[in-house]
């Protein structure tokens, strides 16, 4: 299978999560990979908090990064979806961003390898996935949390707005579509 264009080496992201996570002990990669669909790729996922980890995003070039205000860590209003397998420690995970596409987020809920933090750490490792979604090669990752707005729970997405704004927000659950996935993950 063709590496995406977007994608970055195991030794690259070994090199960025050292820099990012100064002191933390980093697995090796797997030496036996094997993709188990088309689109799905080797990521270095480092847990950290939901905040830490959207600030470690990097910002377009010659664009801007954005999220809704009440979008932060805070149990009363953000939560992982049912069933997310929450990592601890740092791992090389199977990650595939065209999970889920076509499939509206009510649909898929309660599955254990939906991508929650993880997607964030795509978008650190990856930052040229945004991209392939500007131009609909892969769907934009909606992600395995929960807001309360308005007293119900909405789903966190990421989108590509223009050419060069990456914006977090929220929409209601039975959003599906081409345009939308939700990515999933799982340990290698």
């Amino acid at each position: 299978m063709a590496t995406p264009t977007w994608y970055t080496s195991p030794k690259k992201q070994l090199r960025r999560a050292s820099q990012l996570w100064r002191g933390t002990t980093l697995p090796e990669p797997p030496r036996d990979f094997r993709p188990r669909t088309r689109q799905e790729v080797l990521l270095l996922h480092v847990p950290d908090a939901f905040d830490a980890l959207w600030d470690k995003v990097p910002t377009p070039r010659y664009g801007s990064k954005y999220r809704w205000e009440g979008v932060k860590s805070d149990p009363t209003n953000l939560r992982l979806a049912p069933g997310i397998v929450n990592y601890t420690s740092p791992v090389w995970l199977g990650f595939d961003p065209e999970h889920g596409r076509n499939r509206s987020y009510a649909s898929l809920c309660g599955q254990p390898n939906l991508a929650a933090s993880e997607v964030l750490s795509a978008l650190i490792q990856f930052p040229k996935w945004p991209e392939a979604w500007y131009n609909h090669t892969l769907p934009a990752p909606r992600l395995g949390y929960q807001l309360r707005y308005e007293g119900k729970w909405l789903v966190l997405h990421i989108d590509f707005v223009g050419v060069s704004r990456l914006k977090m927000s929220a929409n209601e659950n039975n959003i599906g579509g081409a345009h939308w996935g939700l990515p999933s993950v799982r340990k290698c």
